[in-house]
């Protein structure tokens, strides 16, 4: 009988033989051993928060090591404990959208009555009456139409998912178009009384430019407008006061922005591409995916004015794409609307051109200069509003703010002095004035952290303290080294998250590469060393109180989108609930599982899946 035997010899490095996955195992011990330190025995190994299991491939799974099916059960039986019916219905369509889930409607029949819990109580309340008991199948009816709903708002339906149960729920009011029904269901009165508000506060430039377009919209004139300004000059404040005159009139206004972040600020609509369903490769002939018959068309067409948040970021193309689109639906209600720029709508865009141009991948200034919109024939069709008043520096009065601002546009127009950073050099550096820069003396990075969350351990939880700070980084890397620090400074326990990581088939489906398996050229623990931009890394360490930013989209609806800020407050094994910290859903709880995500746009023969909490 073989026995864990410590060696005599005392500390050495000896090499861990290959195990091949088909080795059964033996490639489990072996995806152990590489994961987990300090192993003194078998059954310490087999060992998961407390727990032994039989064997190391239940072991690997327990850690999140292997893709298992039932890790969807257990994360909604953990969800379960502290989630709302409603959360539930959240996890339970992210699950279907991004987890790759291979039987859905066994999820399904196993937690049917988690995901309708108090349906029946809603009913007894609405209802008044305390007797009232609804039958099993009309309370999964009821949870099948709350999730397709969930699944609506994400570009998706139950019919995607053949295997799923379809919900025969009929709600008290139903019919039309469910898009446009949702952008004229506001309350008016309020809606009218806060834009009274807001027109008040308007200042001169504001008011010319909200007036200008405001103006041609009523008159329905179709123009295109391009309001540039720059960081604190209210332009979002103007976007919001649209929003609520013309929401307090019953009119449909579409407001779009090419960054998940900055769509985040604005209430009630969608980044660009998922609105407009602008395909990802253009060309100069595309068109986006809508057709005439569509409900999303019958939404556009309806739609009074469109507001494009960050124009500057899309290439021109999108731009273009979005003219033949709404020339090409709009048609159907004026034959000449072919002719018109955007079909006659009245279009939008705003931003600042000193801040980021499209972003085209191994591309000189040339070709980044030619996809900008000026470049566009779109771009001789606009009107330009300019707001020059710098709302956040009025606001607080201070001089130190006021020349950050003066300091930030002229780096922006390229006016300060410039620095050759070696002699021959042209000069293109410009000196930091020293007052934003940290001392000499306490220039390492714990000195940065200290400067930027003074306090931290009394604050760390915050959600106001955390919104008011942040560290950006140019790599990964620096990212990595400044949450390390992070973690390292607080008290709290630490949980270790591991991915589960697979090759998917290439797009030539094959799995061998001249007549050798893919799992033996890239085996487990080369998989779990790779770092992509966009996904999580193999190692994901948390504490509860730290924040996180969202990488994957995983419900708009609700906020959950590419670049949501959150603060975690308690870490599961399969899920964790956090707090949105930014946007306009400031203070929802949320709840996050493991998804599937895969790089994109990288060089390797293969495609990576790597299943991890996107954050």
């Amino acid at each position: 009988m073989k026995r864990w035997t410590l060696r005599k010899r005392g500390f050495a490095i000896s090499r861990m033989y290959h195990a091949h996955p088909t080795s059964g195992e033996h490639y489990y011990l072996r995806m152990l051993l590489n994961c987990v330190k300090g192993a003194t025995s078998y059954e310490h190994l087999r060992t998961v928060d407390g727990r032994e299991h039989d064997t190391f491939k239940d072991a690997c799974i327990a850690m999140g090591l292997l893709a298992a099916n039932n890790e969807w059960d257990q994360a909604l039986e953990e969800a379960g404990v502290w989630a709302s019916k409603q959360q539930l219905h959240d996890i339970f369509a992210s699950m279907l959208i991004f987890c790759e889930v291979t039987n859905p409607r066994q999820l399904w029949d196993a937690h049917w009555e988690s995901l309708s819990n108090d349906i029946e109580a809603m009913t007894r309340c609405k209802c008044a009456d305390p007797t009232v008991t609804l039958p099993k199948d009309a309370l999964k009816d009821r949870a099948l139409y709350e999730i397709d709903q969930v699944l609506m708002h994400n570009g998706h339906r139950l019919e995607d998912f053949p295997t799923l149960p379809k919900s025969n729920y009929i709600p008290s009011v139903h019919g039309g178009n469910r898009l446009v029904q949702e952008k004229l269901a506001y309350d008016r009165h309020s809606l009218t009384a806060d834009a009274d508000n807001a027109e008040d506060r308007l200042n001169d430039d504001q008011c010319n430019t909200y007036e200008t377009i405001l103006n041609v919209m009523t008159n329905k004139e179709g123009k295109l407008f391009f309001v540039y300004s720059s960081g604190g000059t209210g332009k979002t404040f103007i976007w919001t006061t649209f929003l609520s005159r013309l929401r307090g009139q019953s009119k449909i206004m579409l407001v779009v922005a090419s960054s998940r972040i900055a769509f985040l600020l604005l209430p009630g609509d969608r980044i660009a591409h998922s609105r407009f369903k602008i395909p990802i490769n253009l060309h100069d002939e595309s068109t986006c995916n809508i057709t005439q018959q569509m409900k999303v068309a019958e939404l556009v067409c309806k739609a009074d004015l469109i507001i494009w948040d960050e124009a500057p970021m899309m290439h021109r193309r999108a731009f273009e794409t979005v003219d033949r689109t709404l020339r090409d639906l709009m048609q159907l209600d004026d034959a000449q609307a072919t002719g018109k720029i955007f079909g006659e709508k009245t279009v939008v865009l705003g931003w600042d051109f000193r801040q980021t141009l499209p972003v085209i991948p191994k591309a000189g200034r040339e070709d980044i200069v030619s996809a900008s919109l000026p470049r566009s024939h779109l771009w001789q069709h606009v009107t330009i509003l300019c707001l020059h008043i710098n709302m956040r520096v009025m606001a607080t009065n201070s001089k130190e703010q006021r020349e950050f601002a003066k300091w930030v546009l002229n780096v922006g127009d390229g006016s300060l002095p410039a620095i050759a950073g070696e002699e021959g050099v042209d000069p293109d550096w410009i000196k930091i004035p020293s007052n934003m820069r940290l001392p000499t003396k306490d220039c390492s990075l714990r000195g940065l952290f200290r400067t930027i969350y003074p306090d931290h351990r009394c604050h760390f939880g915050d959600a106001m303290y955390l919104m008011q700070r942040n560290i950006l980084a140019p790599k990964n890397t620096d990212v990595d080294e400044v949450n390390n620090a992070i973690l390292e400074s607080l008290s709290e326990e630490l949980h270790t998250y591991l991915s589960a990581n697979s090759l998917a088939p290439t797009e030539e489906g094959a799995s061998v590469v001249v007549g050798v398996s893919m799992d033996s050229l890239y085996p487990m623990e080369f998989l779990n060393t790779l770092r992509f931009n966009g996904i999580t890394n193999h190692e994901l360490q948390l504490k509860v109180g730290v924040p996180i930013l969202l990488l994957h989209n995983l419900n708009q609806s609700i906020g959950l989108c590419n670049g949501t800020r959150l603060i975690v407050k308690r870490l599961g094994q399969r899920v964790i609930e956090a707090e949105i910290i930014t946007g306009n859903n400031v203070g929802k709880r949320v709840f996050i599982p493991r998804i599937i995500m895969s790089p994109s746009g990288t060089d390797w023969r293969f495609v990576l899946c790597r299943r991890q909490f996107p954050i």
